[in-house]
């Protein structure tokens, strides 16, 4: 799948798969805005990958 130039919707970036798969995306060409419950490991993702590849968003997506 060719992901250059791409923007991906990740969800639960801070748990499990979520990071390792982040990384994937990042090298497979992808922009990535990284959902997750927790800020460290966010801001973690985005100093690890190249600037601007990885923009993080602290937010609880489970329902109710």
């Amino acid at each position: 799948m060719d992901l250059v130039g791409k923007t991906v919707i990740l969800t639960g970036a801070t748990g499990g798969i979520g990071a390792p798969l982040c990384r994937a995306l990042v090298d497979a060409g992808a922009t990535v805005l990284a959902a997750g419950r927790n800020q460290q490991r966010l801001d973690h993702l985005q100093r690890e990958l190249p600037v601007g590849r990885v923009h993080g968003v602290v937010a609880e997506l489970g329902t109710t």
